[in-house]
């Protein structure tokens, strides 16, 4: 369509600034008829908010936030601006949190599609006049419009137009259309991440980032963070590679998002914490621990998400590869696998998923795992897919059961990972019926993410579904949690992972897998998860070790009659320690208890721990996991973390102890 422009102002916005933003569209040849029409849409981004919703967008109440409204640059003209949506919204469309799709500009549907549509009535428009809309119009009171809260890469205000109104809109090309920024607000934390385990004389790697309120990297030139060694022992290296005292780094580099690192050379055995403040000492921050061990141990432990949505899916945003240099550069991950849904996936997206994982694959660095969510309805429950190669089938539950699907896969291959199964029932029905399994692809269950802890019902517990402010749904009645698929024999381990929907994977506080593996590739990480050489926190990276017998979270043994089964733990914190429990199920019994506590508080609490505990009377079935909660809440939530069970049988043919 020659001749159509497209201008917004201004090009930028900061996170929670309110204001104006102005999009004037140039018309061009043809000019517009009386009937005819043009749509404008903001990227999808500039329309989410709390509560993993979407806000209302509105121009019938003047005075109210988010109104929009339209002007034409021509006397006489006359026209009339409306919100487009598929269908009211729990009866009129004007609440706060809207959890539905909306057919987008383009006709696909989104969570986060506000399409405002702007008729001209009468009189006419030329080649040169120009229809202005005014996004938080504050001439008659409104508050105004604000960004969105979550930062990314600059995406395209989209126009399309109807000449001559028959209904039929025309996407204006991408080099009509302006891009539209949102910039950062004033950082509020720093985030210092050290590799988990490392070994004397080889160098790390130290990640530094500013965060705003809403875990957006802080990006400026006038930002600088200097890094000391107060726990352990080992030296801060300088670019040249000479041993410092102090380092300081800047965080301006635009390519990495603001982020910096700084290289480790640890010179001892032992737990390893570094302390960052900026500069003008208004940002301060403790690093997580790094065991530090004498010779490169058999097996690292890896940090990674498995559970993350971008601009793929009909509730997600961001733009492009968003998700991956988030979780590589500002979340600071080792491993990311995410799960758009396949349900909104076309095969031309699949082949984007996969060319993602493999543009961002970097063995060593940075493993990538090829996935996609598969949201199942009751009886089934939502679940991840994820392939151990570059490649996967994209069978999703439109076209198969999760029956069908594991009948079509390829053990050993495959993983199938149900989530949030407290937040998703009914009330009087679970969100899972856990007699459909087939434990070659559900080796593992996500315990909690920023949905909430989906371990036992609990419906008093500060991560309970209906109290972590993210969804509205929960906690639904038992059997939907991960006890009760443990109580019918499922043989899980346990992982946490965010289910972010703002292309920001690994944000502490929404949940994170810790994954035990020989060496950093995407086939080690995926064994190791087939293996359940993990355990999961809610993003605080808890070191946790526990056996029950000499063996390692995730495994299986067997115990003669008479035997005691011997419990170890070892914890090093984030932050300080609050509470170490360790918990038993009685697979005969069908019971759970609390077998031991460990309760601190105050002053006392200790940043690491090791225990002993021996159950002297175990039962003939039983299964044993480790669950931490830290002192201090992250981003108002409590700091947990569960470990992967360990499950102990009787020996056949010894009798009931």
């Amino acid at each position: 369509m020659p001749g159509w422009q497209v201008k917004v102002s201004p090009e930028s916005g900061r996170v929670g600034e309110w204001g104006t933003w102005t999009v004037a569209i140039t018309v061009g040849a043809g000019g517009l008829q009386p009937g005819g029409a043009v749509q404008v849409a903001l990227p999808d981004r500039w329309h989410q908010w709390y509560r993993n919703s979407a806000r209302r967008v509105q121009a019938t109440e003047p005075e109210e936030p988010f109104y929009v409204s339209a002007v034409a640059g021509r006397d006489g003209v006359r026209l009339r601006c409306e919100v487009q949506e598929q269908e009211p919204f729990r009866g009129d469309g004007t609440d706060e949190h809207v959890k539905r799709p909306r057919a987008g500009i383009d006709g696909r549907p989104s969570r986060y599609a506000w399409v405002v549509r702007v008729t001209l009535e009468s009189g006419e428009l030329r080649p040169e006049d120009t229809i202005v809309v005014r996004y938080g119009d504050r001439s008659s009171g409104s508050r105004g419009f604000t960004p969105p809260l979550w930062t990314g890469s600059p995406e395209r205000v989209r126009v399309a137009v109807d000449q001559d109104g028959s209904g039929r809109f025309v996407l204006l090309p991408d080099e009509a259309l302006p891009l539209l920024r949102a910039v950062a607000d004033e950082p509020v934390e720093l985030s210092l991440i050290v590799p988990s385990c490392t070994v004397v004389g080889e160098p790390a790697e130290v990640l530094v980032v500013a965060l705003d309120a809403h875990h957006n990297p802080v990006c400026r030139r006038d930002l600088a963070v200097q890094l000391r060694v107060v726990q352990g022992e080992a030296q801060l290296l300088s670019v040249d590679g000479s041993p410092v005292r102090v380092a300081e780094v800047t965080l301006d580099d635009a390519a990495s998002w603001g982020s910096a690192r700084v290289r480790l050379l640890p010179h001892a055995p032992g737990i390893i914490r570094l302390r960052g403040q900026s500069a003008n000492g208004r940002l301060y921050t403790l690093s997580n621990p790094s065991r530090c061990t004498s010779t490169a141990p058999r097996l690292r432990l890896y940090w990674g998400d498995l559970h993350s949505h971008s601009h793929l899916s009909w509730d997600g945003t961001g733009a492009a590869d968003d998700h991956f240099r988030y979780a590589r550069d500002v979340a600071g991950l080792d491993f990311y696998g995410n799960a758009d849904h396949g349900e909104s996936l076309s095969a031309a997206d699949w082949e984007q998923v996969i060319a993602y994982n493999q543009q961002h694959y970097r063995p060593g660095r940075f493993a990538t795992l090829v996935g996609y969510e598969n949201s199942f309805r009751y009886p089934y429950q939502h679940h991840n897919v994820f392939y151990r190669t570059a490649e996967g089938r994209l069978l999703h539950s439109r076209e198969a059961s999760l029956p069908e699907f594991w009948a079509q896969a390829t053990p050993g291959q495959v993983l199938t990972i149900p989530h949030h199964t407290a937040a998703l029932g009914r009330p009087g029905r679970p969100g899972i019926d856990w007699s459909i399994r087939d434990d070659r692809f559900r080796r593992l269950v996500e315990i909690y993410s920023s949905h909430g802890q989906s371990e036992a019902y609990a419906p008093l517990h500060p991560l309970a579904s209906d109290v972590v402010d993210f969804t509205f749904a929960g906690p639904y009645d038992p059997p939907s949690y991960a006890q009760d698929g443990w109580l019918t024999g499922q043989r899980m381990g346990v992982i946490c992972s965010s289910d972010n929907h703002a292309s920001q994977p690994g944000v502490e506080g929404f949940g994170l897998a810790a994954v035990w593996a020989p060496e950093l590739t995407r086939e080690a990480i995926f064994d190791a998860l087939l293996q359940r050489q993990t355990y999961g926190t809610t993003g605080s990276r808890i070191l946790l070790d526990f056996t029950a017998n000499g063996v390692s979270m995730g495994g299986e043994c067997t115990r003669p009659a008479g035997e005691a089964v011997e419990i170890a733990v070892g914890v090093a914190g984030s932050g300080p320690l609050r509470q170490i429990e360790i918990v038993r199920g009685d697979l005969e019994r069908g019971e759970w208890r609390v077998m031991h506590r460990a309760w601190y508080a105050g002053g006392d609490a200790p940043l690491d721990l090791t225990l002993r505990w021996v159950d002297e009377e175990p039962p003939a079935r039983a299964l044993y996991y480790l669950r931490v909660r830290q002192r201090d809440l992250v981003h108002g939530r409590v700091a947990m973390a569960w470990s992967s069970p360990v499950w102990v049988d009787l020996m056949a043919g010894n009798g009931r102890s």
